[in-house]
């Protein structure tokens, strides 16, 4: 189950949640101790946002 739809079920249930932004820092944080729980993701591998501080997005340029 996404942190999307956790908080989604959460809100229908009128229940108190964290937002998704804190669900992910809690899993990415888990991950960096050698946890698991970045397993049960959709995506394991794959980041949602851009690292900051990186060279600018090059796509959609003409080059020359």
């Amino acid at each position: 189950m996404s942190p999307e739809q956790i908080v989604g079920k959460a809100l229908k249930k009128n229940l108190d949640c964290v937002s998704i932004e804190t669900i992910y820092k809690f899993v990415w944080k888990d991950k960096k101790q050698n946890g698991n729980l970045y397993t049960h993701l959709r995506n394991q591998e794959k980041s949602y946002r851009k690292k900051r501080g990186a060279a600018k997005d090059k796509r959609g340029q003409i080059v020359g």
